[in-house]
């Protein structure tokens, strides 16, 4: 998978995209594939270093995502794969891939989801 990490405050340049394997699910937990991210203001900041109680380096930025469950952990039997799926969480949405307790994803109609590709 890809994820956008930053290794030390900065401006645009700080960013970088490094590839990785795809999380493995524990239990209860699900992987979600990310379809579309969302990047905002507090993004910047935590890149620049000014946002008031951000993570220190190294960190992967962003807070929401849409995405398709693609793999389901143990003991993880009220999701399935394939289903549609959003999270609202830091450092969640500039991975590809991301393992999630499966209690905390809240499920979307296919009409809401992006183009699958």
């Amino acid at each position: 998978m890809k994820r956008v990490i930053i290794d030390h405050f900065g401006g645009p340049e700080v960013v970088c995209v490094v590839e990785e394997s795809d999380p493995r699910p524990g239990p209860g937990e699900v992987r979600i594939r990310v379809l579309a991210s969302g990047v905002s203001l507090s993004d910047a900041q935590m890149r620049a270093g000014t946002y008031l109680g951000g993570p220190k380096p190294p960190f992967t930025p962003g807070y929401e995502l849409v995405g398709v469950i693609a793999e389901l952990g143990p003991d993880c039997s009220r999701s399935q794969v394939g289903t549609g799926s959003a999270h609202s969480r830091s450092g969640a949405p500039t991975r590809r891939a991301f393992a999630y307790q499966s209690n905390t994803r809240f499920p979307c109609p296919k009409t809401s989801i992006p183009a699958r590709s």
